[in-house]
């Protein structure tokens, strides 16, 4: 049988090249589609485990609003609104679907022999109204409101307007995990000197290196800090001096420099709180973010954080960003969509064209076939024959395909990743500031279409089946046929 395959081949040179052109192009068109699927499905499980992992836990404004409309009272009064407070934020953790959680609250403190970074206020100095760009557009030289009023010589300092808006020289910004804060996940601020682990240990800090410089500080100097409310000296150890890429321009630095923002832990924070502030450890808390396991797990979280804490009742919500994660592999999906469209039609296609040869060329060997049945051979050996000849053609189709293919392969990969950077510029023109941290993580997303051994052994595996489905109807004709009908036929 196998010598009756290899000599069917060889003498039927034309028939044998046609059928191994269709299968190599078929076989290049799967193991192709089969690249991008796999390149498209490890881009999305990337892009959900970086981005919709993120669940942020803060105020629902938009009901406490709503509430506040739809209250009955009469009297008039502010609408408060609610704190997250500090248990709330330790029970929602202890959910089975989350990896790890931040938080952290803010609070303020004055120097001691130390200086601070001025403001864009405080650089201003003394003032006149005259001074104020806004009043000479629109009074000064008969503007666009006539002849400027007789103010007299009335000045203001702005550095007492800024006294009288800040609660101190610098901001303390208390947080379990230094590493997780979104301006260190996104890049733009970096420790250039420390470590930023060191923190964890009380009464350390982790400063700028504009105030570091401007005082002459480095890791393991000691500053002084007062409590703004009970006046109580505090001192820290500097064990870290960052750099923010985005924190010296724009309205950001007008009432208080963003230079001096300092970083503590938890326990640190704490001693810069008013009693009334502390509440008995149960204290607000000014940011908090959940990572979860599975982005998919983000409905069951959900579900048994409010078993845990009525977020409704106390005007709370948890929310994912799940518009920034759809902006990122929104095009990846359609391109794993439209190959597993491409797929399917090639293998449908491929069966019914491969079927369609074959039946043809069985046809055009019915004496052949004849003659052999008269002689005794069985027709399941005249089947297998046939098949060892398309499956040995099949074979050296899809072993050539596998290096042409991974060529094909790379060359749409290319025009993808071009694509995806065209996406990120997108993203990025129209990101916000609480988006940066998802900007950063698209910008590490590429797909990489490449063919390994998986997809060499899904193309056998597909290929394989094509050729086993396009015998089925062959070989339902060939166990009808009678060899005396078949010889007394011939022409």
């Amino acid at each position: 049988m196998l010598k009756r395959a290899y000599l069917s081949i060889t003498r039927r040179k034309s028939k044998s090249i046609l059928l191994f052109i269709i299968l190599f192009v078929v076989a290049n068109l799967i193991i192709t589609t089969i690249a991008i699927k796999n390149a498209t499905n490890e881009s999305t499980e990337f892009a959900k485990n970086s981005i919709g992992s993120e669940v942020t836990l803060s105020v629902d404004m938009q009901g406490l609003r709503q509430n506040f409309k739809g209250s009955t009272s009469t009297t008039s009064q502010a609408m408060e609104v609610p704190k997250i407070s500090k248990a709330s934020v330790l029970n929602i953790a202890e959910s089975k679907y989350i990896s790890g959680y931040s938080y952290g609250f803010t609070s303020y403190a004055d120097v001691v022999d130390l200086e601070a970074v001025e403001s864009e206020m405080e650089k201003m100095g003394e003032m006149s109204i005259e001074d104020v760009p806004s009043f000479k557009e629109n009074f000064g030289d008969g503007g666009s409101r006539g002849q400027m009023p007789n103010m007299g010589d009335m000045k203001f300092d702005m550095n007492d307007i800024r006294d009288n808006l800040v609660s101190g020289d610098v901001t303390l910004n208390a947080t379990n995990s230094f590493s997780s804060l979104s301006e260190v996940k996104s890049g733009t601020m970096e420790l250039v000197s420390g470590e930023s682990t060191a923190i964890d240990k009380d009464n350390t800090v982790i400063i700028s290196y504009d105030f570091a410089e401007l005082n002459e500080l480095k890791v393991g100097s000691k500053i002084k800090l007062v409590n703004t409310e009970t006046e109580e000296n505090v001192e820290l150890e500097v064990v870290g001096i960052y750099e923010n890429s985005e924190s010296n321009t724009g309205m950001r630095n007008m009432l208080m420099n963003s230079a001096n923002t300092m970083y503590v832990n938890l326990t640190t924070g704490e001693q810069f709180m008013t009693k009334e502030e502390y509440n008995e450890g149960d204290y607000g808390i000014s940011s908090c973010i959940y990572y979860l396991n599975d982005p998919e797990d983000y409905e069951a979280f959900v579900a048994e954080a409010e078993t845990k804490v009525n977020l409704t009742e106390n005007n709370l919500k948890l929310s994912i960003d799940e518009s920034t994660y759809k902006r990122m592999v929104g095009s990846i999906e359609s391109i794993g969509n439209f190959a597993d469209i491409i797929l399917i039609v090639v293998v449908i296609a491929s069966v019914l064209l491969v079927t369609l040869i074959i039946n043809s060329q069985t046809k055009e060997r019915n004496y052949e076939m004849g003659v052999l049945l008269s002689l005794g051979e069985k027709k399941s050996k005249i089947v297998g024959q046939i098949a060892v000849e398309l499956i040995i053609v099949a074979t050296i189709a899809f072993l050539i395909s596998t290096l042409t293919g991974g060529l094909i392969s790379g060359i749409i990969g290319d025009n993808l990743s071009v694509s995806q950077e065209n996406l990120r510029e997108e993203q990025q023109m129209v990101g916000r500031g609480g988006m940066k941290n998802s900007m950063q993580q698209a910008e590490s997303i590429e797909i990489d279409v490449s063919v390994g051994v998986v997809e060499c052994l899904i193309l056998f595996g597909v290929g394989y089946l094509i050729v086993l489905f396009a015998m089925i109807f062959p070989a339902i004709n060939i166990f009808r046929y009678d060899p005396k009908t078949i010889l007394t036929r011939r022409d």
